[in-house]
């Protein structure tokens, strides 16, 4: 993550109690623009900010700290809201929202811990209930809706909120590993392999009894191959070094 946060210099504090609602948005660039150039340009301008930027390079840049009211989505939703900006147009549809799966699911990272820190649920909100207060997920165009504060209308008819949202409850529960018998042919084989393969190292390490008990081995004097090496350096005259089976 680059963190910003330093250079962006308007704005206002906010007491982090008034945050109930995550905002997305787009910054209507085109995609592949970096979210440096983004930054910087709203540094110059003092025309909009947000608090994460994320880009299609998977950049997630941080521009204001969850204390600071952003110039994200009018007087209302700045005060209340954490507002997240990807890096798009946000004419794309649904196709090709989800053609940037790394993309959405950097966005989602961030979006889970703010939930899980300001106990946001992870749920679509309608302006209605926006302007009644509860909190979970919105865009744009739903603070503009619920305030009339603004215009936008982003982050656009395609963006893919049902799978965005499965990608941040997924963040906050991670699936854990696959057990043995949850495995796939492919998988039960590759584990096989790295098994074999460590055993072999600690055998060659310990000895042919390893891993159970290090025995070492007979052309090295029952030695392991860290003995036989201490042994080498002892019989080289490296002080502190000892042949324990001398």
């Amino acid at each position: 993550m680059l963190d910003w946060s330093p250079r962006f210099n308007f704005g206002n504090p906010r007491p982090l109690s008034a945050i109930n609602h995550i905002c997305i948005h787009v910054t209507v660039n085109s995609p592949g623009t970096p979210a440096e150039n983004v930054a910087q340009y709203q540094i110059d301008s003092e025309s909009g900010s947000y608090h994460m930027l994320v880009d299609t390079r998977l950049v997630v840049l941080k521009e204001n700290t969850d204390d600071w009211q952003t110039w994200s989505a009018g007087p209302t939703s700045n005060r209340s809201g954490l507002h997240l900006s990807f890096v798009m147009r946000g004419t794309e549809t649904r196709e090709q929202w989800l053609a940037q799966d790394r993309m959405l699911r950097a966005g989602a990272q961030v979006c889970a811990e703010w939930a899980r820190r300001y106990r946001i649920p992870v749920v679509k909100r309608s302006a209605g209930e926006l302007r009644a207060g509860r909190g979970g997920f919105c865009g744009h165009v739903d603070t503009a809706q619920a305030w009339g504060e603004t215009d936008h209308v982003d982050p656009g008819p395609g963006f893919p909120w049902d799978r965005f949202l499965a990608m941040v409850a997924e963040a906050q529960h991670p699936t854990p590993p696959k057990g043995d018998d949850d495995m796939t042919p492919e998988d039960r084989a590759l584990l096989t392999e790295t098994r074999d393969l460590c055993r072999f190292i600690l055998a060659q390490l310990g000895g042919e009894k390893a891993p159970g008990q290090f025995g070492g081995w007979p052309q090295g004097g029952n030695r392991t191959m860290y003995d036989l090496l201490a042994a080498t350096a002892a019989r080289a005259g490296v002080p502190g070094t000892t042949d324990l089976k001398k």
